[in-house]
């Protein structure tokens, strides 16, 4: 199955990627996590690092500019995914962990942890590719 970036826009296939990781992270926290004593209340831990490849790899599929990503050998691309999944889970983790007991409602906790796991996954993918956003052009000056 080939999948053309232009058959939908950004958004298509950035909605149609979350739906399938959510889902998926949510199954393997039912069948996997949750058997092996993963309190429900860090499920969304899982749920945010699932969905971060998601949104860091859309962009760099989807952008003509930063299609170069792909030239690089599958052992960089799989690190790469890598250490934003498990810089997603530690950002994540430590914003849910620091609130778990301050009394907050458990949705504007999740969704502080899932900002603060989403930054340093994507703040991660971008330390070891800034060439793919910083790419100058024959006058010298970054695009």
């Amino acid at each position: 199955m080939n999948l053309d970036p232009d058959r939908l826009p950004r958004w298509g296939w950035m909605t149609a990627g979350l739906v399938v990781m959510a889902l998926v992270s949510n199954v393997l926290n039912v069948l996997v996590f949750y058997p092996l004593g993963l309190p429900v209340a860090y499920s969304a831990v899982t749920v945010i690092a699932s969905m971060a490849p998601v949104i860091v790899y859309v962009d760099v599929w989807h952008d003509e500019d930063k299609r170069s990503y792909w030239s690089h050998d599958r052992l960089r691309v799989a690190s790469d995914v890598v250490f934003v999944v498990l810089g997603t889970l530690v950002g994540a983790s430590i914003v849910l962990l620091s609130l778990a007991e301050t009394g907050l409602p458990r949705l504007p906790t999740e969704l502080l942890a899932m900002l603060a796991g989403l930054l340093a996954g994507w703040a991660l993918f971008y330390v070891r590719n800034s060439d793919l956003y910083f790419q100058t052009g024959d006058d010298g000056r970054g695009r």
